[in-house]
């Protein structure tokens, strides 16, 4: 009976090996994956305090009013920002810091001359008061001023040149602006004493705001240090959110305050002379900001932020007006110490941004007509692009926010689960994420299931052709032995 050959054990062995080995390194590779859940209490829901708005409401129009404010920053008026780079820090000699020298890093590129509207640069010109009285240009008077008088003077720059990015300005230099910003110029909330005041609060949280936007433009654009790729970091964004939801509720705050001085310049905003020279691009720039204004959230019969409540109830109302102004305006000279000069071109940005939201909505009641027909060209291009800042981040939360919730859920799904996030899939689609990889892995099954029958089917024609060679040998030595018995 003819007998199959069978594949040898060194070949199994081999392919054993192989499984076992590469499936010891896939383990070892996700057992090294340093993926956080957050906790779902870190999402930001619920009424946003201090405000008159809830979470929800700005969730469900924020994209329209990002997609909106995209466009009307787009727009050659709003393209140009009058900055001081250069200005040197009033406090201490900062030092120039930048890790990333590719990819922009933190030097800013300024306009050429013949770039810079031709209006805009008659107008920066200094006008000799002696030749006509009634022409002397309006300036803030230093009691209603927010910003040091210095902060609208410097070099213009085009912000689509000079975008928000990751600079890799990062260490001891940036936790002493943050440090100094708090400890010198904010009021401590909710401390032992008791709770701050209405106005302190509304001071402490656009301050939170503006330092969460910052951190989440980090986590959103965070650059690996090791591999040098940029791209969304949740454990980036962990580390520096977990367990604070109030932080990242600041930001909505923020957005809503300076949603809510854009409203109450509405009538002006809506017929400024955006004048850059260029008549269709101008009037186009006034059309899209009439249809910016015109947005639901801007329109409620409840207002974003109520104003009117402010330096009301307190027994020294005048006295810590004064001291607001002061300690913002002390803020913006730290903006100074920035040393990094495309950071320090964005803070000034929001700090300016800030600033002019609260010389329009903490002006009196009587006053704040003039204050807003007086506003300057750059604290509207300020107000409008910080607005625009924090829709985006308000937008970065959201998709933070559903990339942890999916993380949640693949991780438990186990091994699959970390291949799916490794593979930055699940941010994109989780459906499509699981489809695609299900049918990798049972491409790769098929694959070597197809291998290893092929191998087989081949070692059984083998052996069978083996057998049936050896079976005809045995026939003819069998035939000849029996001639050679009859011969003998």
């Amino acid at each position: 009976m003819p007998q199959r050959s069978k594949t040898t054990p060194s070949r199994v062995s081999l392919w054993l090996f192989a499984v076992v080995f590469l499936t010891c390194i896939v383990l070892a590779w996700f057992d090294q994956l340093d993926i956080t859940c957050l906790d779902e209490n870190t999402f930001v829901t619920g009424m946003v305090e201090d405000c008159c708005c809830p979470v929800d409401t700005v969730d469900s129009q924020i994209d329209a009013i990002y997609e909106s404010l995209v466009k009307v920053t787009k727009r050659t008026f709003f393209k140009y920002f009058k900055v001081n780079y250069e200005r040197d820090c009033p406090f201490w000699v900062a030092e120039y810091l930048c890790s990333m020298t590719d990819g922009g890093g933190c030097g800013v590129c300024a306009c050429e001359e013949d770039e810079i509207p031709v209006a805009w640069k008659e107008s920066d010109k200094p006008i000799d008061a002696t030749l006509n009285p009634q022409l002397t240009k309006w300036q803030d008077n230093e009691c209603d001023m927010w910003t040091h008088k210095n902060f609208n003077e410097g070099s213009y720059l085009n912000l689509e040149l000079n975008p928000q990015r990751h600079t890799g300005f990062v260490g001891y230099e940036a936790n002493r602006i943050w440090k100094m910003i708090y400890n010198e110029n904010c009021f401590h909330v909710d401390s032992e004493e008791g709770p701050s005041c209405f106005e302190e609060r509304v001071f402490y949280r656009l301050l939170s705001g503006f330092h969460a936007s910052v951190s989440l433009a980090i986590s959103e654009n965070y650059r690996d240090p090791v591999t040098g790729t940029v791209a969304p970091s949740l454990n980036e964004f962990n580390r520096r959110f977990a367990g604070h939801p109030e932080w990242l509720k600041n930001v909505y705050f923020t957005f809503l305050f300076l949603l809510r001085a854009a409203t109450q310049a509405r009538p002006f905003l809506s017929e400024y002379d955006y004048a850059t020279g260029v008549a269709e691009d101008d009037a186009l720039t006034r059309e899209q900001m009439k249809q910016f204004l015109e947005i639901p959230l801007c329109n409620g019969c409840i207002p974003t932020f109520n104003e009117s409540e402010m330096f009301t109830t307190s027994p020294n109302a005048g006295e810590l007006k004064q001291q607001l102004r002061a300690k913002f305006r002390n803020i913006s000279e730290i903006m100074d110490c920035v040393a990094c000069e495309s950071c320090k071109v964005q803070a000034k940005i929001n700090v300016l941004g800030i600033g002019t939201a609260l010389k329009i909505l903490v002006a009196d009641a009587d006053k704040r007509s003039a204050v807003i027909q007086n506003l300057q060209r750059n604290e509207i291009i300020a107000l409008i692009n910080a607005l625009r800042k924090y829709a985006g981040a308000i937008i970065t939360i959201r998709k933070m926010e559903r990339r942890i919730a999916a993380e949640s859920h693949y991780q438990s799904k186990g091994l699959l689960g970390k291949l799916l996030l490794k593979g930055n899939l699940v941010a994109a689609s989780p459906i499509l994420s699981t489809v695609v990889v299900t049918a990798i892995v049972l491409f790769v099954t098929g694959f070597v299931s197809y291998c290893f029958a092929k191998r087989r089917r081949q070692s059984s024609a083998t052996g069978g052709n083996k057998g049936s060679n050896n079976n005809k040998a045995g026939k003819v030595t069998t035939s000849s032995k029996k001639k050679v018995h009859k011969v003998e």
